[in-house]
């Protein structure tokens, strides 16, 4: 039996050592209490902690077994009846409870993963013979007796980040750490500075007990950054297992747990590892089962629920999730880690991520009848959570159906490719490059229907840039073709308004109007406003690219509306303000523009479309600010967006308004670098100003030349094409006073 007077501190375990102690207590409740938890969660720290505060009970202290010791089922019985000093001892779990029908204890049974189905069979029968015998089990996963009242035991809190060293410090993961800490390093004081290293270490052991204390104790050999680095990855195979003491425990610890489940158990765990976020259960079933028999998916779900009640998967909702969503499942660092070792060593990685693009295909069919057919609305906020992946799981799905050969895997590509232009946003230019090139490689496939081809290319078409016209156009012009043979005239018409609409983004409006001309005959005013909306989309850019802009004002609003009675989503809302305030801009409307912008931003704030609010967005309040005379406002958004251009490759299209911006505030220098830095910029991306930006640049450029001298201009302008300047001037954008000359010392001052 384990000495309780001098236990280790129990840490942010207050409130489950009162619910522990308070069900052991209560009649009503049995006095049976099984703990459960990960390996390393603490449940025999707070099963000792109950034990010391429930004292002697008729003069006996409690009975302690510990079951770890005990390696075959029927070997269950005879060590309790050691521990409880049962003559004999009795073998039979009916003879031990009779010899204990009168006694008042408290018996404690720790570690009963291994023989749950002997402790559950031996709780059972005491219960029913020893009344006056209260149980407390600690077990990964629960008993399932009778009576039983199961407490979960969860990892120690870890904050939030950022956050100060005294905030962090609440949280019990953070002062286990920091106690452990200082035994192995006299002088280790948590600073401010260490909580992102200390939080980060904390949360990638999902706050056991066990782990961060071995996470602490290895201060005595590193310093803090190395621990981190060491602790606080997604892969822990057993090279570093070897001489790295934490992650040996809790390899060990991890291994114990997964030598425990049965196969189906074995192999869902495993293959759920392949998920880089939490999953629902749908994609679950549809990644672990071997068909798609009720019997398969029935076994899935069985062994997810073992997997749950041993802690070795984790059960919770959604980030942002409504109360009536369904919960999502996710393997922790350390059991992933164990997990993909599983994986590999079953060579079953492109087979999982196979089933996973599988099971995506589906979603993919209803955001392609939703986002370019326009036959419904796009599935709401609740539906999207309970159904969809993380970004990075569609990611990987979309990969592997790109990289796997055959029609099947063309198949399920095409059918899943529209989920990615939901996503596409969040991934390098390089990668959407690639992506859409191996889409469009896909789409010649022998035996993919034509509709599929169309689809597939209709996505590959929103992974380049806007102004890769020849690439764009020519993988269009095989999409209208596509849906063309495959008699699919939604498809066709979606297909002809994006073609339309690159034209005229590309200066062809000859080409633009003819093009627009066939979607007029196709679009059918009894359709729905969804698909309707598509041909007002490509009126509008039309319209406002050939410069008429009381016809391409005309055609956005009408578009906008029929957006909205569409229940379009945020997402494409916006684009739809931008466009309309855009050449309402242009119009001279700015009053107009400003509040659609505004709301456009704020839209894409909710939807965290950074690409959308950084890229075009900002550049376009910007310019309605300084139209309205609004300085202060226009380098509020500016200070915003400019420091992200750079990464989204948008400073083209911020520079121009950033120089109007600079002239006005009385720093003619920085305006002229300025236009030399857009000038650079859409020479690198092969790209021309559009209307607005041109107007601005006439008009920066007239004052600068007035103000300057034509010499100094172009000199200052030579300077901000400079590829070498070009750090130095984006520094400069949004300085508060004008700077000398950055490169041309020889530039008229």
């Amino acid at each position: 039996m384990p000495a309780f007077a001098a236990l280790t501190p129990l840490l942010g375990r207050d409130d489950d050592l009162a619910r522990v102690a308070q069900a052991l207590a209560h009649p009503t409740q049995g006095g049976f209490v099984t703990i459960t938890g990960a390996g390393g969660s603490g449940k025999t720290l707070l099963a000792r902690h109950v034990a010391a505060r429930s004292g002697l009970v008729d003069g006996r202290a409690p009975v302690w077994v510990d079951l770890l010791e005990v390696n075959r089922p029927d070997a269950v019985v005879p060590a309790v009846a050691l521990a409880a000093q049962v003559p004999g001892p009795p073998r039979q779990a009916l003879k031990l409870a009779q010899a204990l029908r009168d006694a008042r204890l408290l018996l404690v049974l720790d570690n009963a993963e291994h023989v749950l189905q002997a402790v559950a069979d031996l709780t059972a029968v005491l219960r029913r013979e020893a009344p006056g015998v209260r149980l407390l089990v600690t077990s990964q996963a629960p008993l399932h007796g009778a009576g039983e009242t199961v407490h979960a035991l969860r990892g120690l809190s870890v904050p939030p980040a950022p956050c100060s060293a005294a905030e962090a410090l609440r949280h019990a993961a953070v002062a286990l750490f920091v106690a452990q800490a200082r035994q192995a390093d006299r002088r280790f004081r948590l600073e401010d500075a260490q909580v992102e290293d200390v939080a980060a270490i904390c949360a990638s052991l999902g706050g056991s007990a066990l782990g961060v204390q071995l996470a602490a104790a290895l201060l005595g050999q590193m310093p803090l950054a190395a621990v981190r680095s060491r602790l606080a990855r997604a892969h822990t195979g057993p090279e570093e297992a070897a001489v790295d003491p934490a992650a040996n425990v809790l390899r060990s610890a991890l291994s114990w747990s997964h030598d425990l489940l049965g196969p189906a158990a074995q192999r869902v765990f495993r293959r759920l590892a392949i998920a880089q976020g939490p999953l629902p259960l749908a994609l679950v079933q549809g990644l672990a089962a071997d068909s798609e028999e009720p019997d398969a998916i029935d076994a899935v779900t069985t062994a997810l629920a073992d997997l749950v009640d041993r802690s070795l998967v984790q059960c919770a909702p959604a980030p942002d999730a409504a109360p009536e969503d369904a919960p999502r499942y996710r393997l922790l660092e350390a059991p992933r880690a164990l997990a993909l070792e599983q994986l590999a060593a079953a060579g079953e990685r492109a087979l999982v991520l196979a089933r996973l693009a599988r099971a995506l295909a589906p979603l993919g069919d209803q955001w392609h009848a939703a986002l370019w057919r326009g036959e419904r609305p796009p599935p709401d906020e609740p539906a999207l959570r309970a159904a969809m992946p993380g970004p990075a799981d569609i990611a990987a799905a979309f990969e592997a159906a790109l990289q796997a050969p055959g029609l099947a895997s063309a198949t399920v590509l095409a059918r899943m490719c529209c989920l990615v232009h939901t996503i596409a946003k969040r991934h390098p230019v390089a990668e959407r490059l690639r992506w859409a090139q191996a889409a469009s490689e896909r789409a010649d496939e022998a035996g993919l229907s034509a509709a599929l081809q169309g689809r597939l290319l209709l996505t590959a078409t929103t992974l380049v840039r806007h102004s890769d016209w020849g690439a764009k156009l020519a993988m269009l012009q095989r999409s209208v073709a596509a849906w063309h043979n495959a008699g699919d005239l939604a498809g066709e018409l979606r297909a002809l308004a994006s073609l339309a609409e690159t034209h005229a983004f590309a200066g062809r409006l000859a080409e633009a109007e003819a093009v627009l001309q066939r979607v007029r005959e196709l679009d059918d005013p009894a359709s729905p406003p969804g698909r309707q909306r598509l041909r007002w989309y490509a009126e509008g850019l039309v319209a406002g690219s050939a410069g008429d802009l009381p016809r391409a004002i005309t055609a956005w609003r009408e578009h906008l509306r029929l957006a909205r009675q569409y229940g379009e989503s945020e997402l494409e809302l916006v684009r739809a303000l931008h466009s309309l305030a855009h050449d309402e801009l242009l119009s001279g409307e700015a009053a107009a523009a400003l509040p659609r912008l505004q709301q456009a931003v704020e839209m894409a704030r909710r939807q965290a479309d950074r690409e959308a609010l950084h890229a075009y967005l900002l550049p376009s309040l910007v310019a309605a600010r300084l139209a309205l005379g609004d300085l202060p406002g226009a380098r509020a958004a500016a200070a915003e967006g400019w420091p992200q251009a750079r990464g989204l490759d948008a400073d083209a299209w911020w520079a121009d308004h950033l120089a109007l911006l600079a002239w006005q505030e009385g720093r003619p220098r920085t305006a002229a670098r300025l236009l030399g830095l857009a000038d650079a910029a859409y020479t690198r991306q092969n790209d021309t100003r559009q209307a607005l930006e041109t107007r601005v640049v006439s008009a920066v450029e007239a004052a600068l030349r007035a103000a300057l001298g034509e010499a100094l201009h172009t000199a200052l302008r030579a300077e901000g094409r400079a590829q070498d300047a070009a750090p130095a001037v984006f520094a400069a954008a949004l300085a508060l006073a004008d700077g000398p000359a950055l490169l041309t010392s020889a530039a008229p001052q």
